[in-house]
């Protein structure tokens, strides 16, 4: 069974990520995280997704 806490961490990072872009709509941010895969992001893991948007919010504090 996959950890649970996993929720609450994912949730807090995308909503990190949401903040940053908040003219984007809810579908528009999926996209937008998984242009940062090869494939479609099916199979990703949670772990990896979450570093993604960790990522992605980096990136964005450092353009500010």
């Amino acid at each position: 069974m996959r950890d649970p806490k996993r929720i609450k961490d994912f949730t807090y990072w995308l909503g990190q990520l949401w903040e940053r872009y908040p003219d984007l709509r809810f579908f528009q941010l999926v996209k937008f995280i998984e242009a940062e895969y090869n494939n479609d992001g099916f199979y990703v893991e949670d772990d990896k997704t979450i570093r993604t948007i960790m990522g992605l919010v980096s990136i964005h504090n450092r353009e500010q």
